[in-house]
């Protein structure tokens, strides 16, 4: 019996014992884990700090460099243009002022270009004045410009605010031509669907003037001969209230799109005009 009791008082201070224990394993595991939640928690925070400026620096780039490369695409387009324009413009003497000429109004057509493309001013520094084009070279075939201007970079990408570009275009002279003396035959203009040649291009019936009416006032018009207008048969009138006239034509038309209100002017050898008669208003046979 005393045996039993004693038994029993050392499984009941065996159970006390591991009781607390377990409470302080269970104490000291709480408190473990609170220590590694934190720990995670700072570790996150530190890369956090490390990897988003890594994150905005490289977004940075990546715009700086979107930005460089769509404005070098857009003013090399502009620049080749201007380019063509004063080729065939044909002031190209070796002077410093006919330089400056061909530079401001090689500026002037750059900006227009690049206004019409959508390009923004605001990717140049000082805007559209910022760019500024150069004749390098004239001869008597080519001649050579340079563009240079800076683009304004987006938060300081390439640790600069800025990015200085030079681009050269190079454009052949146009010089005229030259018609061939041995055959001394006549040059002559035509079009497409035209019935007649034409002795010079500025021709009144080569030179459209289109206008737009209203189409209850088309019987009362005259064109400029004195002749009535009449319905165009190449295209339907869709019943709208504009049509378009010419001051030589003969028929309105419901529609810009109408091929008989386009010129296309090919400079033919009389010989090649076929069976197509001489413009009355050009030659005077009216």
């Amino acid at each position: 019996m005393e045996y039993n009791l004693k038994r029993k008082k050392s499984i009941k201070s065996l159970s006390m014992l591991n009781s607390e224990q377990t409470h302080n394993f269970n104490q000291h595991l709480k408190c473990t884990k609170a220590r590694l939640c934190i720990r995670y928690r700072a570790s996150l925070t530190i890369e956090a700090a490390f990897v988003l400026p890594l994150f905005v620096f490289c977004l940075a780039l990546f715009l700086g460099l979107f930005r460089v490369l769509g404005a070098e695409v857009h003013v090399e387009k502009a620049v080749s243009c201007a380019a063509e324009r004063l080729a065939v413009s044909g002031v190209f003497e070796e002077s410093s002022a006919n330089h400056m000429l061909d530079g401001a109004v090689g500026n002037r057509w750059i900006r227009q270009i690049l206004k019409q493309e959508g390009c923004p001013e605001e990717y140049f520094k000082n805007g559209y004045q910022g760019i500024f084009l150069d004749l390098l070279q004239s001869d008597e075939k080519f001649v050579r410009y340079r563009a240079r201007y800076q683009i304004n970079l987006p938060m300081g990408a390439f640790f600069k605010q800025t990015v200085s570009v030079v681009q050269t275009v190079s454009s052949r002279k146009w010089n005229g031509w030259v018609e061939d003396a041995k055959s001394g035959e006549e040059w002559v203009y035509i079009t497409e669907t035209g019935k007649v040649y034409h002795k010079t291009a500025s021709c009144r019936y080569l030179d459209l003037s289109i206008q737009a009416v209203s189409v209850k006032q088309i019987s009362k018009l005259r064109n400029k001969d004195g002749s009535k207008y009449s319905r165009c048969s190449c295209t339907e009138y869709a019943g709208g209230e504009m049509v378009y006239i010419t001051d030589y034509g003969t028929e309105y038309h419901g529609g810009l799109n109408c091929r008989k209100l386009k010129r296309t002017v090919y400079r033919v050898q009389k010989s090649e005009t076929g069976n197509k008669g001489a413009c009355s208003k050009c030659y005077g046979n009216k």
